[in-house]
């Protein structure tokens, strides 16, 4: 982000050194503490839980294409789908934006040293995913303090991250649902054959010269636009028959590709719905005093916050980027709970408030009536309605 932008970030007062290092790692920045509230928040308000869903950092691709002048996996050292020296960085400093929005200089939230009684982050069973967690961990919680932390050696604090297998039913998450995946294929299949059969030449010129089988299995063309925005941001360049592909007309199938596990409501609740529930399931603990955990973390993937995100009635015009973030913060306002919903696009990229269809203001929403807004996209009970399916 560019100097001059900082002033769209401010709420229209002068950037101060906190808004410096928020705006420098993708947070929106707002008042100086302790009124850092911003929006329709009422001053006076209390953080009292925030959490955070996230996208992993910057990886290397997931698949080559066969004619890739890069097919070899020797120019992909961490290997195929992993997360790179960038992804690192990239959630280090979205870890210290954190801190600095929530830590001591910001919202007052969350304390210097970790504690578990504090704070918790729970990853999907990917290697990027975890290492992502891993690295927002470092830069939230860095410097390491805290008794019998005395060896100038130690420039680290180690964090559990909770990772959940993806072959078993996921409450959080929502990875493993027959229901949804016959829904989500059964959607996939369809419109991708559609797409195919209105840009024939278009997929037979890309199969002719990737060597992907995007006209047996057309939504390998995605993997195509995935691979050669990699290459050309790794290896600062794609062939030059790519160049009648990327990023357009390519582009324009990712949000088809994004929207797949949104398409009715019964898939909304199976995939954005788990998460949800989650996180309304821990402010209402916290409200109700059965719990005093201050931030909840979690480390996913792109789909899993654009399946939020639709969940919440307000998807993504793009898709979600690097690092890309929904952030639910929980206020408490005299005897009331308020939730300020923000969504960061990707790195070096400010978190704004996203309106929820149906609360009463543009940027807020009384927990009370988040929880009545959300309702038709919450799971019940999510086992039972994953295999109310034939699918094997």
């Amino acid at each position: 982000m560019h100097y001059r932008d900082r002033k769209m970030l401010t709420f229209g007062q002068k950037v101060g050194r906190l808004s410096l290092v928020l705006v420098l790692c993708g947070l929106s920045p707002a008042r100086s503490a302790p009124t850092i509230y911003g929006g329709d928040v009422p001053h006076g308000s209390k953080l009292v839980q925030i959490s955070v869903l996230f996208r992993h950092g910057d990886r290397n691709p997931k698949s080559i294409y066969r004619k890739s002048e890069f097919s070899d996996i020797k120019h992909w050292p961490e290997g195929w789908g992993e997360l790179t020296l960038t992804g690192m960085k990239q959630h280090e400093r979205f870890g210290q934006a954190l801190k600095a929005m929530y830590g001591p200089k910001g919202y007052g939230l969350l304390p210097l040293e970790y504690n578990l009684k504090d704070y918790q982050v729970v990853s999907t069973d990917k290697d990027r995913s975890i290492m992502s967690a891993m690295a927002n961990n470092a830069g939230l919680w860095h410097p390491p303090r805290g008794k019998g932390i005395n060896d100038p050696d130690i420039q680290w604090t180690a964090v559990p991250v909770n990772v959940i297998a993806d072959n078993k039913y996921d409450t959080i998450f929502g990875q493993y649902c027959p229901r949804a995946h016959e829904l989500v294929t059964m959607y996939r299949d369809k419109r991708f054959q559609t797409i195919k059969d209105q840009n024939y030449e278009l997929f037979a010129y890309a199969e002719e010269h990737s060597g992907y089988e995007v006209l047996t299995y057309p939504t390998r063309i995605n993997w195509l636009y995935d691979t050669l925005g990699i290459e050309k941001l790794k290896k600062g360049k794609i062939p030059a028959w790519a160049e009648k592909l990327y990023p357009q007309p390519l582009q324009s199938f990712i949000t088809e590709y994004y929207k797949e596990g949104t398409t009715t409501e019964e898939l909304k609740r199976l995939t954005g719905g788990p998460l949800l529930k989650r996180v309304i399931s821990t402010m209402t603990n916290i409200t109700e005093g059965k719990e005093a955990l201050k931030m909840y973390a979690y480390s996913a993937h792109g789909k899993n916050v654009y399946d939020v995100l639709a969940a919440l009635g307000t998807p993504p015009k793009k898709q979600p980027g690097y690092t890309a973030a929904i952030l639910f913060e929980l206020f408490q306002h005299q005897d009331s709970y308020i939730v300020r919903v923000l969504y960061r696009p990707g790195p070096d990229q400010p978190a704004v408030p996203v309106a929820i269809p149906g609360c009463q203001s543009r940027q807020i929403c009384s927990l009370k009536r988040f929880i009545e807004v959300t309702a038709n996209v919450i799971p019940k009970d999510l086992i039972a309605e994953c295999e109310g399916s034939s699918y094997e």
